[in-house]
């Protein structure tokens, strides 16, 4: 009878340890985030403090910042500078590219930080109503602070753009993995 006690007694004990065990799963979770920035390129910078940032020719310095929210980080700060090539504004396609003087960053919820990595695309005219242009781009961001330091986030990203007054509505899905 002693013994059977016991055995059960360690099964039971066995059993309350694995239930209380953390959860180890660490495999890709969906991801999504919503947010909208404001900003645009800064026409009260001189042609040389532009040149700093973007180098020598027709090129524009924009900045963007902005709030939302995403799975995984909760309430999300965002924050990039870029540089556009003012010569492809009457095209219709708007090149947009980042250099190593330009960055891109998302504070999270916890104040832990997502380094966006450097971007090149196009911005191009869009038929979504109430907008006036739009980009899209995939993504894959490997840098961060705090629990996102060893992070892989798979992205695409849509960017749903209003001229006047400049906002931006950006929409990413993917997953991410810790």
């Amino acid at each position: 009878m002693k013994s059977s006690t016991i055995h059960t007694t360690v099964i039971l004990l066995s059993g309350l340890l694995l239930s209380c065990a953390t959860n180890s799963d660490t495999g890709p979770k969906p991801f999504t985030a919503e947010f909208s920035t404001t900003g645009g390129i800064q026409m009260n910078m001189s042609p040389e403090e532009v040149a700093g940032f973007c180098g020598e020719g027709p090129f524009g310095y924009n900045i963007q910042e902005g709030t939302g929210t995403a799975t995984e980080l909760g309430t999300i700060s965002y924050y990039a500078t870029f540089c556009v090539d003012l010569s492809t504004f009457e095209s219709g396609q708007i090149e947009y590219f980042s250099t190593e003087n330009t960055e891109a960053y998302i504070i999270a919820e916890n104040s832990d930080t997502l380094f966006l990595p450097a971007q090149t695309g196009i911005i191009s005219a869009t038929q979504e109503e109430g907008y006036d242009a739009e980009f899209v781009g995939e993504m894959v961001i490997t840098e961060g602070t705090g629990r996102y330091r060893d992070v892989q986030l798979e992205v695409s990203a849509t960017g749903l753009v209003v001229m006047q007054p400049e906002r931006t509505d950006h929409n990413w899905t993917g997953t991410i993995k810790f």
